[in-house]
C-alpha cells in the first residue's frame, strides 16, 4: 500500500478518471495513518487540503480529490515519527509554487538537524513552521534550488530539480553519517521528480481510458448497457512509494544509490539509478 502518489497529466479535469481506474494498486493503507494531504495546482494557484489529526486504517484517494480540477497533484499520507500530528507537520509542504511530501525517518536526526540547518539560506530558514525531518529535507532542497538560482524559475526543468535533489540527499547522508532509506517527491506544477532508496518506488504511464467507470451513464432504455465513456485523449503519470504489481505499472531500480523518476511537461518519463 502507498503512502505517496504523484499525479502528472495532461488534462486538469480527469484526475478523479484516472484515480478510479487505477482502482486498489494505489490505495493508501497502512498500520495507522495520523493524519493526510493533498497539494494541487489550479491555473497559477497552489491548493494544499489537509487534515493533521485524522487517524484512519486507510484513505479513498478518490474521496480525497472528489472536486479538484488539476493536471498535477501530490497526496500523503502520514505515519507521525518525527514531530508531533499538526497542521505544520503534515505533508505536503509548500513554498511559493514548489510541494514536497516523503516517506521514510531520517536515522539520528537528532544530530543531523543543525548540519542540514546550515545548508538551508536565512531567508529560507525564517519561513520553517514544524520540526519535522521531512519539512527540513524540503527546505534544504529549496537550499540547493537557491544555489542555481531557479527558485522562482517555473522553467527550471527536471534534470535541474533531479541535480537539487541529488545535492540534498548527499547533504542528508554526511548529516546522518549513514545512507538513509526515504521516498521523496517535490513539484513545481511543469515537472515533477521523484527519488527512491531503501524503499520501493513504483510508476505508471498511461494512455487513454476506455470505459471510464466515473463517466460511465446510464441507459436511456431500461434492459440496456451503460453508455460507455471513453477517454482516448488522456494522458496520465503515476509515482507511488510502493511495490506495485498491476498492468502498466513498473518499478525503479533500488540500487544501493537509489533512484530518480523524472517526468517533464510532456510526460515523458525518464528513470535513472543513481
Amino acid at each position: 500500500m502507498a503512502r505517496l502518489v504523484g499525479y502528472f497529466a495532461n488534462q486538469t479535469d480527469r484526475i478523479r478518471c484516472a484515480l478510479s481506474h487505477e482502482g486498489p494498486a494505489i490505495a493508501f493503507g497502512a498500520e495507522r495513518i495520523d493524519g493526510w494531504g493533498v497539494g494541487s495546482y489550479q491555473g497559477a494557484e497552489v491548493l494544499l487540503r489537509k487534515h493533521p489529526t485524522e487517524s484512519r486504517e486507510a484513505l479513498d484517494l478518490l474521496d480525497l480529490t472528489r472536486d479538484l480540477r488539476t493536471a498535477c497533484a501530490v497526496a500523503h499520507a502520514r505515519s507521525a515519527t518525527v514531530g508531533a500530528r499538526s497542521l505544520a507537520n503534515t505533508h505536503p509542504f509548500r513554498h511559493h509554487q514548489w510541494i514536497f511530501a516523503h516517506t521514510g525517518t531520517l536515522p539520528r536526526f537528532d544530530e543531523a538537524r543543525a548540519a542540514l540547518l546550515e545548508s538551508v539560506p536565512e531567508h529560507l530558514v525564517r519561513n520553517l513552521r514544524g520540526d519535522t525531518d521531512s519539512e527540513l529535507i524540503f527546505f534544504a532542497f529549496l537550499g540547493a534550488v537557491y544555489r542555481a538560482g531557479r527558485l522562482e524559475d517555473p522553467d527550471f526543468d527536471r534534470q535541474g530539480i533531479s541535480d537539487a535533489l541529488a545535492e540534498t540527499v548527499d547533504r542528508i547522508d554526511r548529516a546522518c553519517h549513514a545512507p538513509a532509506a526515504m521516498s521523496l517527491l517535490v513539484t513545481h506544477g511543469h515537472a515533477m521528480v521523484a527519488f527512491g532508496r531503501g524503499a520501493p518506488l513504483s510508476y505508471l504511464f498511461r494512455r487513454g481510458i476506455r470505459d471510464c467507470a466515473v463517466c460511465r451513464r446510464p441507459a436511456d432504455i431500461a434492459g440496456r448497457e451503460p453508455r460507455r465513456a471513453d477517454h482516448e485523449s488522456l494522458r496520465y503519470v503515476l509515482i507511488a512509494d510502493a511495490a506495485i504489481d498491476a498492468p502498466g505499472w513498473q518499478r525503479a531500480p533500488d540500487g544501493p544509490g537509489g533512484a530518480f523518476v523524472a517526468v517533464d511537461r510532456n510526460l515523458d518519463v525518464r528513470v535513472t539509478a543513481r
